[in-house]
């Protein structure tokens, strides 16, 4: 991509995100034990110019969440060094019985790009295992990006650093025997390039090495061995114990009770997946932008793209989870002129407010508890829809933004917010959704709930 016209957007100059009134106070370890452990908050900023628009706005939000939706329990797990044996045996029968297995790592660290990295190796170290134990294929075990997974950060006070490697050499003496029992009756094959259970050695080494605590060697008979062992090691290395959001769905999609799999006793919380649907309320008078293309100095009139397309390309490529709203309402500098680098230097020429249009008034639609993006992606669908149906005369202003601010998604899936649209590290994530009417065809553009490159149409 052509960065001649400015900065490279993925290091332009991170701006900070509204956080006073959307950020989630419930989002800490205490909570995630407690009696809701989810509890995340969504907010959209409807505007709306008269009060038929107020009525219809209010018609379609209630009727796109009375849709059904998956409401089912998650089982919150708190992993340690003593029940890797239980956790690991609950997805292996869950699989077996042919079953999807929805599994979240919840770990205490603020850095969501290595909370990703972290999810990513475990739900890497599971489908291996379970590829070459039970040959299923890797997508049986759903990993973080699915969409109806969700991450929260856990307390870093809460993590044992004490006593802890004292407790890692008492729970990997037990686990050893476990693991050894275990291996007498796996004659599982090993995967290729490893060698088999029958002529598995475990070398020696000489080298001087700083003592640690015993963990159990991989390469020992038994590939749930090995995953346990992984488990094991991870666990080491976090410094952590780990709570995990575990979810059961046979092959057809239904929700299955985690006590179906084990007899195994885990510390669990079952969490329903959806709560206080519905909230309405009505903020001040506020303005919006109407945004005018700016043509660089070398484009040709002919070259110039229609409005409708020259948004769409200009929303795929700023990405709208990557961008706060505010810039988007941001006025002038001292000179009078309207110099946000991300804006002004782009791919696609400069963009200025042309005026601000005032609206009579907004829906701030709430929703908290565990609100699945499902269920945000209906609403969204069917705001798509009526705004999409709107001419220019319904709208009352040409060319107007019509501008939904979705916001509380601070614990939200991190893949796509940063794949090719730069990063919001550390802050509160929020979603402007645009819709354009004026021309020919009408669009809300987002990508809240998708990946980077796919449109809705």
């Amino acid at each position: 991509m052509d960065f001649s016209h400015g900065i490279d957007p993925l290091e332009r100059p991170r701006a900070k995100i509204w956080k006073s009134s959307f950020q989630n106070p419930n989002s800490r370890h205490s909570s995630l034990i407690s009696t809701h452990p989810f509890n995340h908050s969504l907010q959209l900023l409807l505007p709306f110019t008269s009060q038929d628009q107020k009525s219809q706005l209010s018609s379609i939000i209630s009727s796109s969440l009375s849709q059904p939706h998956k409401s089912y329990f998650y089982n919150v797990l708190r992993l340690n060094y003593r029940n890797i044996d239980a956790f690991v045996d609950v997805i292996c029968e869950a699989i077996s019985r042919n079953c999807v297995v929805r599994a979240m790592a919840i770990k205490g660290i603020q850095d969501p790009i290595k909370m990703a990295v972290c999810n990513a190796h475990f739900i890497m170290h599971i489908n291996q295992s379970m590829k070459f134990r039970l040959g299923m294929p890797c997508e049986k075990i759903k990993s973080f990006y699915e969409r109806d997974v969700w991450c929260v950060d856990v307390d870093m006070s809460k993590a044992k650093s004490v006593n802890r490697e004292q407790d890692m050499e008492k729970a990997n003496a037990h686990d050893d025997h476990r693991m050894m029992d275990i291996a007498k009756d796996d004659n599982t094959p090993a995967p290729d390039g490893q060698p088999s259970s029958a002529t598995t050695t475990t070398p020696t080494s000489t080298a001087t090495r700083t003592p640690k605590p015993t963990i159990a060697d991989p390469r020992q008979p038994g590939l749930i061995s090995r995953l346990k062992w992984a488990l094991q090691r991870w666990l080491h290395e976090t410094h952590l114990q780990i709570d995990f959001v575990l979810a059961i769905e046979n092959q057809h999609g239904e929700p299955m009770e985690l006590d179906l799999f084990t007899t195994h006793k885990f510390p669990l919380k079952r969490v329903q997946g959806f709560g206080d649907p519905l909230k309405l309320s009505l903020p001040k008078k506020f303005f919006l932008p109407k945004i005018r293309r700016v043509m660089n100095a070398h484009e040709q009139p002919h070259e110039k793209l229609r409005w409708e397309h020259t948004m769409k390309g200009i929303m795929n490529y700023v990405g709208i989870a990557a961008t706060g709203a505010h810039r988007f309402l941001k006025t002038t500098n001292s000179d009078g002129k309207y110099d946000d680098p991300f804006f002004v230097h782009n791919l696609y020429g400069a963009f200025e407010p042309d005026e601000y249009v005032q609206c009579r008034g907004g829906f701030f639609v709430n929703m908290s508890g565990l609100v699945p993006p499902s269920v945000v992606q209906n609403v969204l669908n069917e705001l798509r829809k009526h705004y999409s149906s709107l001419s220019a005369e319904d709208s009352h202003q040409d060319e107007l933004w019509y501008s939904v601010l979705v916001t509380g998604f601070a614990e939200s899936p991190v893949s796509w917010r940063h794949y090719n649209h730069g990063t919001c590290i550390g802050e509160e994530n929020d979603y402007l959704l645009i819709g354009l009417s004026g021309e020919d065809e009408s669009y809300l553009s987002f990508q809240c709930l998708n990946e980077y490159g796919s449109e809705c149409q």
